[in-house]
């Protein structure tokens, strides 16, 4: 973007919703490829929160400011994942391209349109509040206490259910452990 104005006044709406779109950024990493962001798990963002519209935004707009995204000045590598600088300049770009298009869309000035993809994604996007949930109920000392006095048997518990040659236990292996307590 060459009007240092235009770049000012969005560096000021990345700064105002920093915080929103942090929270994002964690919950589409965590359902995807922590530490980053997939293009499924972008792709599902953008439609969850219905900035894809087939008018204005399409999938295969979303696919291309993905890879946008991805580029690093001045090296000729391309990140497979979106870290969190990458997804906040593809949610930048898509609100461009939703709104501002070039100057075809609602919006005749790329922050109007940046400022307009924030007002969306607030109005939008809910999520499941987890990590107030965490501190609220399960970062607690009561809860700490009892963890720490069951270690050992957990610790034996969980090793009983380990599959051979595999180091964890699926969602699956989990419920049939809790069903069967």
């Amino acid at each position: 973007m060459k009007e240092q104005e235009q770049r000012d006044q969005i560096t000021k709406h990345f700064e105002n919703n920093f915080f929103i779109l942090k929270e994002v950024f964690l919950e589409m990493a965590a359902e995807t490829a922590w530490p980053q962001v997939s293009l499924i798990g972008f792709s599902n963002f953008c439609q969850r929160i219905g900035l894809v519209d087939g008018l204005h935004l399409n999938l295969g707009d979303v696919d291309r400011m993905f890879i946008a995204a991805r580029l690093v000045e001045g090296e000729k590598q391309k990140f497979q994942n979106m870290n969190r600088h990458m997804f906040f300049e593809a949610f930048c770009r898509v609100g461009m391209k939703r709104w501002y298009d070039m100057g075809k869309g609602e919006f005749s000035k790329p922050a109007d349109a940046v400022q307009r993809a924030f007002e969306h994604l607030k109005q939008k996007w809910t999520n499941d509040n987890w990590e107030g949930w965490r501190w609220k109920y399960a970062y607690t000392v009561p809860v700490n206490n009892t963890l720490n006095a069951n270690l050992l048997q957990l610790r034996q518990l969980y090793q009983s259910q380990l599959k051979p040659k595999r180091k964890f236990i699926d969602l699956s292996d989990a419920t049939q452990l809790i069903s069967s307590v």
